[in-house]
């Protein structure tokens, strides 16, 4: 069954039975996840320096910026929104913050996703749209995996509902379109110029499921 809930800056890492899974997951949902290096370098060296570059800049995003406080609704909030700041600037390179901030704030990301296809969906949609608006954005490379995931995501949403009876209060593109953007996504991916995403994408497309 889908996952009902899914709070997006405190999600535990799962069991891993591909090593290459930690590496997908801490791309795609936050640092909190930990990707070990090695399982990487079996891959490829670039891949492993890439891994080890986003690992320093995790923790060079809260040094300078500790995570706000998540016992309150406001502070699951601020949480969601500091873990995707972070997450952005740790795939990016040079100083990012100011983008980083303006993407969020943009955004402003859900703290939960509560099992439905809104969420992850309006994430894809986002991301579709800011590359189309900022082709030369220093999170170019990256974004096609974001979407492609949020849409494999928003898609396994839509089957859940369907499957639960849930009525359809929510407005969105559907089942078929969101796995038409998964599969053109992916493959985006899969060709981008940063060699972790392209090694998180072809993960992404050999397992095919959101978590």
């Amino acid at each position: 069954m889908f996952v009902l809930v899914i709070l997006a800056t405190l999600l535990p890492a799962p069991a891993q039975s591909n090593p290459a899974d930690a590496v997908l997951q801490r791309l795609v949902f936050g640092c909190h996840i930990v990707a070990v290096a090695g399982a990487a370098a079996e891959h490829d060296a670039d891949v492993a320096a890439r891994l080890r570059d986003v690992d320093e800049r995790c923790r060079a995003f809260a040094a300078r910026r500790p995570p706000p406080r998540a016992d309150s609704l406001d502070g699951m909030v601020a949480n969601a929104r500091w873990s995707y700041e972070q997450r952005l600037f740790a795939i990016a390179a040079g100083s990012v913050e100011t983008e980083t901030g303006r993407y969020v704030t943009a955004l402003r990301p859900c703290y939960e996703w509560e099992g439905f296809h809104d969420c992850p969906e309006r994430e894809a949609a986002f991301a579709d749209r800011y590359l189309k608006e900022h082709p030369s954005s220093v999170f170019a490379p990256y974004l096609p995996l974001l979407a492609a995931h949020r849409w494999l995501c928003a898609a396994e949403a839509y089957e859940y509902e369907m499957t639960a009876g849930v009525p359809a209060s929510k407005t969105g593109v559907g089942l078929t379109q969101a796995r038409v953007a998964y599969a053109d996504r992916v493959q985006q991916a899969l060709r981008s110029q940063d060699s972790l995403v392209r090694f998180a994408a072809e993960r992404l497309e050999e397992r095919g499921s959101c978590f």
